[in-house]
C-alpha cells in the first residue's frame, strides 16, 4: 500500500483512539510517548513491554506498532514530523544537529525517571497547546516548544551515542542513506539512479531492491511523493504564487506534468487544493 507523504507536524496529543492498523512504516520521524493502560510495542524485531511515562523516538521505516491490552483505556501520545522541515524550523536557534539521536539511534526506547517522566509530559502538553493556535506568535511558541522537545531528547540520548553498533548491510540502512540523499537534491534536475549509484557507492540494482524491500514504494515514486509534500506547503506559505512557479520550485519541470500528478496523489488540483485548505 503507498505510503502517504509526511506532515511537517502532526500530533495526537493523549489519545485513546482505536488502532485500526497494528503495524505499520512511514516516512519521516517519530515520537511516541505512553501514559497508562497496557501495552507491549513492536519495533523493528523487538517486542518492548511499555510502562506508564516510556518514550520511543523512531526513523519511521522500521515496522513498528503498539499491542494494547484493550480491556484498559490505552492512552499514548504520538507525533510525527518532517526532519527537513524541523531542522529548518531549529536551525536559527541551534548550533548542532539537534535531532542525531534520530539519525544516529534510528529507534531507541527511553525509561524515563519521575522528574523526567514530568518534564516529557509539561513538554508535549505545551506542544498541544500552540499546535491548533493560529498567529505568528503562536507559531514561534510552538516552534520553540518542539526545539525544547527534541533537547530534552537529546539529553536522555547523548550518552549512547556510539555506542550502539550498527549493521550497514541492512537494507533500512540503505533506505535511509537513499532518503538523505534524495532530500538533499530533491530540486535537481539531475537527480537520478545513475547520480545515486555514484555517490553513495553501491549499484542500482541494490538500492532499488533495499529501498523497495523497507518502504514498497520505488524511489522515484518516494521522490515524487515527496515533491507533492513540498508543493502542498509552498501552496499554502506562499499564497500569491503561481500554480506553476510552486510546481518548479517542488522540483518539478513544467506545469502540466505537475498538475496531473498533484490531482492523481492527493485527489484534487493544486488550485483546489489551495482554496480548501485555505477556508
Amino acid at each position: 500500500m503507498p505510503l502517504p507523504p509526511t506532515p511537517i507536524l502532526s500530533l495526537d496529543y493523549r489519545t485513546t483512539k482505536p488502532i485500526h492498523s497494528l503495524f505499520h512504516t512511514h516516512f519521516g520521524y517519530e515520537v511516541y510517548m505512553f501514559h497508562s493502560g497496557h501495552c507491549a510495542y513492536l519495533l523493528g524485531q523487538e517486542q518492548l513491554q511499555l510502562v506508564p511515562g516510556d518514550i520511543i523516538i523512531m526513523n519511521g521505516m522500521a515496522r513498528h506498532g503498539p499491542i494494547p491490552d484493550k480491556r484498559e483505556a490505552y492512552v499514548r501520545t504520538t507525533m510525527l514530523f518532517d526532519p527537513c522541515e524541523a531542522e529548518a524550523w531549529c536551525k536559527p536557534l541551534c548550533d548542532f544537529d539537534v535531532l542525531q539521536p534520530f539519525r544516529t539511534l534510528r529507534n531507541k526506547h527511553l525509561r524515563l525517571q519521575d522528574g523526567q517522566r514530568a518534564e516529557a509530559e509539561e513538554l508535549l502538553f505545551r506542544l498541544h497547546r500552540f499546535y491548533d493556535e493560529e498567529g505568528r506568535v503562536a507559531e514561534i511558541r510552538l516552534r520553540a516548544a518542539l526545539l525544547d522537545l527534541f533537547l530534552f531528547l537529546y539529553e536522555q540520548c547523548e550518552s549512547t551515542f556510539g555506542t550502539e553498533p550498527q549493521d550497514s548491510s541492512k537494507p533500512i540502512v540503505w533506505a535511509e542513506r537513499i532518503v538523505e540523499y534524495v532530500e538533499t537534491h530533491l530540486h535537481a534536475d539531475d537527480l537520478s539512479l545513475d547520480d545515486m549509484e555514484s555517490r553513495l557507492h553501491a549499484s542500482k540494482y541494490h538500492l532499488i531492491k533495499s529501498f523497495k524491500q523497507v518502504t514498497g514504494l520505488t524511489i522515484f515514486e518516494y521522490v515524487t511523493r515527496r515533491r507533492i509534500s513540498q508543493a502542498k506547503m509552498l501552496l499554502l506559505t506562499f499564497p500569491d504564487e503561481t500554480v506553476t512557479h510552486v510546481g518548479l520550485q517542488a522540483g518539478f519541470k513544467d506545469a502540466s506534468h505537475f498538475s496531473r500528478t498533484f490531482k492523481s496523489l492527493v485527489g484534487m488540483t493544486p488550485n483546489e487544493y489551495r482554496r480548501k485548505e485555505r477556508k
